[in-house]
């Protein structure tokens, strides 16, 4: 069991390093994005792309639970900068709550929880979120 065990840690060391490593590179990524996007008077945050990236994530965000999906939005926000909605901190709701399904990106949840999302209930800045049309 040990040798069984000991193996499994180093696979899991080996993967939890890939993620580090990634969710680094993903940084310097956004951070030229998000330079082009100044450069050229773009708004940070961008609805329709968010629906794209996540329509073309849908099977693998199907695949998570409540927690992974807080963490890949929670990952987005953190890295967007400036401008970027604060999910996590409720601005896009009336009145924030404590339970982690009202801390997630709404559009994340529209495409792969709608039943959650129609929970939600949006700040008079946000409410043009409810009237959004996914296809």
């Amino acid at each position: 069991m040990s040798t069984k065990l000991e193996t499994l840690r180093t696979e899991l060391f080996e993967v939890s390093r890939s993620i580090l490593n990634q969710m680094l590179s993903r940084k310097e990524l956004v951070i030229q994005i998000q330079a082009l996007k100044q450069a050229h008077s773009l708004n940070v945050f961008d609805p329709q792309q968010e629906i794209k990236i996540f329509q073309k994530f849908k099977p693998l965000l199907n695949s998570c639970d409540q927690s992974e999906l807080f963490l890949f939005s929670f990952l987005m926000e953190s890295q967007s900068g400036k401008g970027y909605p604060q999910w996590s901190r409720g601005e896009h709701l009336k009145q924030p709550k404590d339970d982690l399904i009202y801390k997630i990106n709404p559009i994340l949840l529209k495409v792969v929880k709608n039943e959650y999302y129609m929970k939600l209930e949006f700040s008079e800045k946000f409410h043009y979120l409810s009237k959004m049309e996914i296809s």
